[in-house]
């Protein structure tokens, strides 16, 4: 994930005159961060033929994200967002118990659709576990205000690490990074752009974390992704919100940033996410391509400002 902190802020008060270039400007920086999926070979799609059930046990986890994600959360401008009690969470044995069943995990060992599923768990869980050693290392109640404040690039610009690239945890014996696990394990080997859906960043503009472990088999696994990037889409303060007044189509900066990961550029993903948007958006984006409403290409493609303020619902019920 991204810490694109200033253009977010700047692509919020940019006119319409200047927001087309500004975008091509931030995708040409995002893309300095991120690995060209397209260029890595062995890329492997879900194999949804397969229905061994899962060879590796989330319950552990499971059982924690029922417990402590919390639903329909307000951040600053964003609704409907789910929160984390990261204080109940930094309490409880299990979560220490789970980090340690995957530093433990014979990966290479299972079956696709499990590897797929345990790394979409580690990140969440790993990225949480960022923020509960934090707290628990400050002697804290809450977390920090943002996850990114947890890098050191805010202290030393110049050799700083940003958060993403710091040890996050151990997952089959050897230390790993959110960037590692994002890149090389998820978008390197799965030609599945869902798992943008799957993975968060413990912010307020991320995809909502879901209140169940991903898990295997792979036809369950199919229907958690689709199901979590179905909703994504279908919060109107981070997911996707036609604007009729200004002919635009707001959607999430991750399919800015990641575009290739859904199609050859920006506007053919939105294309590629049509049948997923909420049916009264899919319509016009549709009518839209065809030429409708809005008098073709007309129609303007904007992106919601992120908001890396941390999910934390420490203490809610």
């Amino acid at each position: 994930m991204l810490a694109l902190l200033l253009v977010d802020t700047m692509g919020g008060l940019l006119s319409e005159l200047t927001v087309r270039p500004y975008y091509k400007l931030e995708k040409f920086i995002a893309a300095k961060q991120i690995p060209a999926v397209h260029t890595i070979k062995d890329r492997q799609l879900l194999n949804v033929a397969d229905a061994s059930p899962s060879a590796f046990s989330h319950g552990t986890w499971d059982a924690l994200l029922r417990a402590y994600v919390k639903p329909d959360r307000t951040f600053g401008e964003v609704t409907g967002a789910t929160g984390v009690d990261y204080a109940g969470l930094s309490a409880d044995a299990r979560f220490d118990e789970y980090r340690a069943s995957l530093a433990a995990a014979d990966v290479e060992a299972l079956p696709a659709p499990d590897q797929l599923a345990l790394w979409m768990n580690a990140y969440n869980a790993l990225c949480i576990g960022l923020l509960v050693d934090d707290m628990r290392a400050r002697g804290a109640g809450t977390p920090t205000a943002s996850i990114n404040d947890l890098g050191t690039k805010k202290a030393d610009p110049k050799n700083g690490v940003p958060v993403w690239d710091l040890p996050a945890g151990t997952v089959g014996g050897r230390a790993v990074s959110l960037n590692e696990i994002e890149h090389a394990m998820l978008r390197a080997k799965w030609a599945e752009p869902a798992v943008h859906a799957c993975i968060v960043c413990a912010s307020a503009s991320c995809p909502n974390l879901r209140a169940e472990a991903f898990a295997a088999p792979a036809a369950n696994l199919r229907a958690q992704m689709d199901d979590q990037l179905a909703s994504w889409l279908a919060n109107p303060t981070k997911g996707a919100a036609l604007r009729e007044a200004q002919k635009e189509l707001l959607v999430s900066r991750i399919f800015l940033w990641f575009a290739e990961d859904f199609a050859a550029d920006r506007f053919a993903a939105i294309d590629t996410l049509q049948p997923k948007l909420p049916a009264a958006i899919g319509e016009r984006v549709a009518a839209w391509r065809r030429g409708g409403p809005f008098g073709g290409k007309r129609l303007g493609l904007r992106y919601f400002v992120y908001d890396w303020q941390v999910n934390d619902a420490s203490g809610s019920a």
